[in-house]
């Protein structure tokens, strides 16, 4: 800025040698003559744009002369005046400089929230004077009223879609429209308020508001607006995913949010934003965890929250099977309960119908917990416990873990290839560390096609580990039924080094699982490969400010996901590769030990350089 600022005089001191040398001294130089008329003008102290009051009646419009000699009367000319009422002339008594024009309205006419542009000039030119202003234009309106309900309690999941920070929530003044009850606005809550921003990083000269339109408390949206934030890629702007499809003739049915006990929510990626100078301003889908909220002022956020983690399976002295699990709950999660059921069963609708008592369900407590299941019933090998938070009637959180179960006659698919090597490029290299080879037990499931990595994070495997990372029983699940098109689902690995809990996925998966054909992912080359024994995946490229960063895929903490593969070595060789491939890894596994240390340091103080910028649910 200080650089700006020194450049600004120079050009100023260019400027003012031009403008003394365009003065001429020439004998030919003849001054300007002095006007003798009335001089009648408009003062450039009249405002551009004035909002007025409902209760008024009238404003009034500066006009002046600089020939104050005797009474005078100007005649006027108005334009767009027909919902105002503009006098046709002002006069001026002898010796006065400045009169006022009174200019009426009314509300009933007028109505609130509706612009008019007003002009008005001197009916005759030639009353005026070459240095004033001869016509005057404002822009008058009456916004409807509002008022302070007090401070709202907001919790951001809108910056945490590029950025890597928390969910963080904060206080926000809210208004409510006294014409629309339910129709909200908060006070500059991307400004002033959000507590991460800097001084340089919003825009200081106006008011922001974020309008919410809950006048439906079970439909609640808002237009796309400005937040008056900039980080960089220029100003954020956002717009609810419902108002978006509506105006762009999708279905909006899914996307809005509601108004519940005094909280506003969105559904996960049911608000789009974008930055103006990044990616032609394109929108991506923020409130990927669906924590964005706005409680409002008097209320208090219940503490619904559930996580549970399955821990095996337990079988009575009468062979009942019960699915075991681990069951953390919040301070106001009271009723809860819990059922197995097949893992692509839809969470949501179990909830709600344990919820309407159409499913029965086993009443469960934060701790160990059995939930009975007969696996025969419900069919396949893949299951999942889902915990259910119940209040009011209805379902306010679900949890669930996903397990396998082959008892009841169902063939164990999986078998053990033996001892491979996977080369991590995604958790230590987000930590300053090279990437890491070390050894790991293979599985292979002969149904699917899927390769899968036991306990690569855990304490006893993963060399980087200071027993801060996942327990036994974690794994990583690599798609590999064809061949040609491997890649990694996004799936956790178990652990938090409190920047919330990793997890992971390849590029192209992230297409898949936004939707884009397999095939044609494939055919763009997104996907990667076995051969000879090795797993290996493409390389994609980011670019931004700094220029471009190579990448592979993307490691989560929370909701925030950061570039992964930056050294371009995510690889799993697999037991059956070749000897020189094997060999390979061997050495870097032997590397990896011999520099392997604690990283309690890097973790407590985490700053990653290399954001992932898309969460490829892009709309345009």
């Amino acid at each position: 800025m200080k650089a700006l600022k020194n450049i600004f005089y120079v050009l100023l001191g260019s400027m003012a040698v031009v403008s003394v040398a365009s003065c001429s001294d020439s004998p030919d130089y003849e001054e300007a003559p002095v006007p003798t008329n009335e001089q009648v003008y408009f003062p450039n102290t009249n405002p551009q744009e004035l909002r007025l009051s409902g209760s008024e009646k009238s404003f009034d419009v500066t006009v002046k002369r600089a020939n104050t000699k005797g009474a005078l009367s100007v005649a006027l000319d108005a334009e767009g005046d027909s919902l105002l009422s503009v006098p046709g002339s002002v006069s001026f008594a002898d010796g006065q400089e400045e009169a006022k024009l009174t200019v009426g309205y009314d509300l009933a006419t007028l109505g609130y929230d509706n612009p008019q542009d007003l002009t008005i000039a001197l009916k005759d030119a030639n009353q005026g004077t070459p240095y004033g202003i001869t016509s005057y234009k404002v822009n008058v309106i009456i916004p409807s009223p509002w008022t302070s309900l007090g401070q709202a309690t907001v919790t951001d999941d809108l910056i945490t879609c590029f950025f890597g920070v928390d969910n963080v929530s904060f206080k926000v003044e809210i208004q409510e429209n006294d014409l629309a009850p339910g129709y909200y606005r908060l006070v500059n809550p991307y400004t002033t308020c959000y507590p991460y921003n800097g001084d340089d990083q919003y825009d200081h000269n106006q008011t922001y508001y974020l309008y919410i339109h809950a006048e439906d408390p079970d439909k609640v949206w808002f237009e796309r607006q400005a937040l008056g934030n900039d980080y960089g890629y220029g100003m954020w702007n956002a717009w609810s995913r419902a108002d978006w499809a509506r105006n762009t003739g999708r279905d909006d049915a899914p996307w809005y949010g509601t108004l519940k006990n005094g909280e506003i929510t969105f559904p996960a990626g049911g608000i789009l934003v974008s930055m103006a100078d990044y990616n032609d301003a394109g929108l991506y889908a923020a409130n990927e965890s669906g924590l964005f909220s706005v409680l409002l002022p008097g209320y208090v956020k219940a503490d619904y929250s559930a996580a549970v983690s399955y821990a095996g399976i337990f079988t009575d002295k009468e062979e009942n099977i019960y699915a075991v699990a681990d069951v953390e709950l919040g301070a106001d999660a009271k009723d809860v309960k819990a059922v197995v059921m097949p893992q692509d069963a839809d969470a949501a609708a179990v909830a709600d119908a344990i919820a309407s008592g159409e499913l029965e369900a086993t009443d469960v407590q934060a701790g160990r917990i059995q939930v009975p299941f007969d696996a025969e019933e419900l069919g396949g090998a893949k299951f999942q416990v889902i915990v259910v938070v119940i209040a009011d009637g209805e379902a306010k959180n679900v949890a669930t873990s996903n397990f396998e179960y082959y008892g009841g006659g169902n063939a164990n698919p999986w078998e053990s290839l033996g001892t491979g090597y996977y080369t991590d490029d995604a958790v230590a290299p987000l930590f300053g560390e090279d990437p890491a080879t070390y050894e790991v037990e293979i599985m292979y499931n002969t149904d699917e096609g899927v390769y899968r990595i036991m306990n690569p994070y855990s304490n006893s495997v993963y060399p980087l580990a200071d027993n801060d990372c996942a327990e036994e029983g974690y794994f990583l699940d690599v798609i590999a039924t064809d061949p040609e098109g491997v890649y990694i689902p996004k799936q956790s690995l178990g652990f938090d080094w409190g920047h919330g809990e990793f997890g992971i996925t390849t590029r192209g998966a992230q297409y898949l699982a936004a939707g884009s054909d397999f095939d044609k992912v494939k055919e763009a080359g997104y996907l990667g490969t076995v051969a000879s024994g090795v797993i290996t995946f493409p390389t994609f490229e980011q670019e931004d400010e700094d220029g471009v960063t190579k990448f592979q895929g993307v490691v989560y903490m929370g909701s925030s996901g950061y570039l992964a593969g930056l050294n371009e070595k995510m690889e799993i060789v697999l037991p059956g590769a070749s000897a020189y491939a094997r060999n390979l890894a061997k050495a870097k596994s032997t590397i990896t030990r011999h520099n392997a240390k604690t990283l309690k340091a890097k973790k407590a103080n985490l700053r990653p350089l290399f954001l992932f910028k898309s969460n490829e649910a892009i709309v345009k």
